[in-house]
C-alpha cells in the first residue's frame, strides 16, 4: 500500500532526525506539532500514515513493513505502534490502556527496555487499547472517525476510543522500537485530557487488554487491586 511519513516536528530536534523505513512507495511530509487533524488528514490523503516524531531514533529500517503485515492479517486493524525507551533505557511507551491514570496511559512506563514484562508482552504483537502517536502507522480512512479537537500528541488516545467504539482493532508491535528523551505525553494540555475523559468515561476503564483486577495507577500497575481503591 502506498504510505506517507509524516514527520512531526516539536522543535526539540537532537540533530538526528528520524529516517525514513525501507519501503517502496513511501513519500514524506513534515507537520509542526500544533498542526490540527485536519492538515493530518490532507498530508495522508487516502494512504497508509505513519506518525514519527522528528526526534526518534528509530532501531530498524524494516518497521513499516511489519505495520502492513498486521494490516492484512488483521483486516480489522486501523492503528499500529511501537515501543518508545528513552536514553537511560526506560520504557516511555508501549501499549496504553484506557482509563490508566484516568485517560490514556502506560502501565509499563518506566520498567526497563530490557525487561520482558508482564507474561512477556513488551516481546509480543498483541492487541491494545491505544498507541502512542510518537511512533505509528495509522489507516488514512479511520483519520476521519476521530474528533476534531484530537491534537497529535494525544491522537493516540483519541484513536483508541474511537476503534473500541467502533469495533476495530490497534496492535502493538515491538519491531517499531525507537529511542526519544521528548516528553511525548508533556505535549497535551490539561483543556484535552479533561475532554477526552469526560468524551469516555463510558467506556472507562477497559478491560479487553487489562484484567479489571489490576491497578490503575503507574503505581499500581500490574498489582491486584479492589474497585474500593481507586
Amino acid at each position: 500500500e502506498p504510505a506517507v511519513m509524516v514527520v512531526v516536528s516539536s522543535g526539540a530536534s537532537t540533530g538526528k532526525l528520524a529516517q525514513p523505513p525501507d519501503y517502496p512507495d513511501l513519500t514524506s511530509v513534515a507537520l509542526p506539532i500544533n498542526a490540527g487533524l485536519a492538515a493530518l488528514r490532507e498530508a495522508g490523503g487516502e494512504d497508509l500514515v505513519c506518525l514519527v516524531s522528528e526526534d526518534l531514533q528509530i532501531d530498524r529500517d524494516d518497521w513499516l513493513w511489519d505495520a502492513v503485515s498486521l494490516f492484512e492479517k488483521h483486516p480489522d486493524t486501523v492503528m499500529v505502534g511501537g515501543r518508545i525507551r528513552n536514553s537511560r533505557g526506560e520504557v516511555a511507551s508501549s501499549g496504553l490502556v484506557l482509563g490508566f491514570e484516568g485517560g490514556a496511559g502506560c502501565p509499563d512506563a518506566g520498567r526497563p527496555a530490557i525487561d520482558p514484562g508482564y507474561f512477556a508482552q513488551m516481546l509480543k504483537q498483541r492487541s491494545v487499547s491505544a498507541v502512542s502517536s510518537q511512533f505509528a502507522v495509522i489507516r488514512a480512512s479511520f483519520l476521519r472517525e476521530l474528533p476534531d479537537e484530537a491534537s497529535l500528541p494525544f491522537l493516540g488516545a483519541w484513536a483508541g476510543a474511537a476503534a473500541l467504539r467502533l469495533g476495530k482493532r490497534i496492535v502493538y508491535s515491538p519491531f517499531l522500537s525507537a529511542v526519544s528523551d521528548l516528553d511525548w505525553n508533556g505535549l497535551v494540555t490539561d483543556r484535552e485530557r479533561e475532554s477526552f475523559q469526560n468524551a469516555n468515561r463510558d467506556i472507562f476503564p477497559d478491560s479487553r487488554y487489562y484484567s479489571r483486577y489490576l491497578g490503575l495507577r503507574q503505581e499500581s500497575a500490574y498489582k491486584p487491586f479492589f474497585r474500593g481503591d481507586l
